[in-house]
């Protein structure tokens, strides 16, 4: 997975993470994979996450990423763009770009799991999620 984030994030890129940055229960492995990894890191926190800060605390993520809040709302070359962990069922005139479900959510209109295991193991440019997002036909409820 190394291997592939650093095949396409640039040393210079700003990465949006949206969650589960890890499962390991070192924080020692987690920093060292980090500092492996290219680009500057903005972690949208998930639940897995959320355990682990709780383990080794807000103030040691911080030391090797940039921790944001839960909800982050931006435009990206006209588009308005919400990214959370979690998918939100309702929002308006923006895409969502989301993680939590691993690909087995529910494919809907302007909404799409980013995470790695739905694109191949490999991180996704934002540009290019907002047009899969937006290239979901209206009214698709499906997995």
């Amino acid at each position: 997975m190394i291997k592939r984030w650093n095949s396409v994030v640039r040393k210079t890129d700003t990465v949006f993470h949206i969650g589960d940055f890890s499962f390991y229960h070192d924080f020692s492995k987690v920093a060292h994979v980090r500092s492996r990894l290219n680009g500057h890191i903005i972690l949208i926190p998930g639940n897995h996450d959320e355990e682990e800060r709780r383990k080794y605390g807000l103030k040691e993520f911080e030391t090797i990423m940039e921790v944001a809040p839960y909800l982050i709302t931006m435009k990206h070359e006209g588009s308005n763009v919400i990214m959370c962990h979690y998918p939100l069922e309702e929002w308006r005139r923006a895409v969502m770009l989301h993680g939590h479900q691993h690909g087995n959510g529910l494919k809907k209109h302007m909404r799409l799991d980013v995470g790695v295991d739905c694109h191949n193991m490999y991180p996704i440019e934002l540009g290019k999620a907002i047009k899969l997002a937006r290239d979901i036909p209206p009214n698709t409820n499906r997995t």
